[in-house]
């Protein structure tokens, strides 16, 4: 029987770890030049974090603004004086504001429908099909607002991205999702 890649898997000496075939680290973080020594964010970078932005609810315009006489940069907005003021800023925004409150309302409403059946799963014997209810039950209730739209995931990827293990803990009936 010969292996996919059995070349490579004899010049390692028959070693299969994954990490030697697939490399599954992140993209190397922008790194501009011109912008660390004449400051300055580059647009670029803060339009790829754009569905990020959308996804939060946050307005990019409230942290940056337009650099004069230079579109490829941005500047930090007034509202930012210096590091301490972001966090405060991103916190206190309305649209971040409103849509942590959208989705805590949407998960307390899941939580509210399926908390029962969830305490009791360790009695039941259909756990596979329970699971996959759970599942696309939590993805229905996050789709209205949009969350899942924003991160498109691989084909391969469980619906809504979400990783489905066993637990080796029992539920507990009064947990919350708080």
């Amino acid at each position: 029987m010969r292996l996919a890649g059995g070349d490579r898997a004899e010049a390692n000496d028959w070693n299969l770890n994954i990490r030697r075939y697939v490399d599954n680290s992140p993209p190397p973080e922008p790194h501009d030049v011109r912008a660390h020594l004449l400051g300055g964010v580059p647009a670029a970078e803060v339009e790829a974090k754009r569905p990020l932005f959308e996804a939060t609810g946050f307005d990019a315009s409230r942290a940056f603004a337009a650099r004069a006489g230079d579109a490829a940069y941005l500047d930090f907005a007034s509202a930012l004086p210096d590091r301490s003021a972001i966090r405060p800023l991103i916190e206190n925004d309305s649209g971040v504001q409103a849509r942590a409150q959208s989705l805590h309302d949407a998960l307390t409403s899941w939580w509210t429908t399926h908390a029962l059946r969830l305490a009791d799963l360790p009695a039941r014997h259909d756990l596979n099909a329970v699971r996959a209810e759970f599942l696309d039950s939590f993805v229905a209730a996050l789709e209205p607002l949009g969350t899942l739209d924003r991160f498109k995931l691989p084909e391969s990827s469980p619906p809504g991205g979400l990783t489905r293990c066993p637990t080796s803990r029992p539920c507990s009936k009064t947990a919350s999702p708080a």
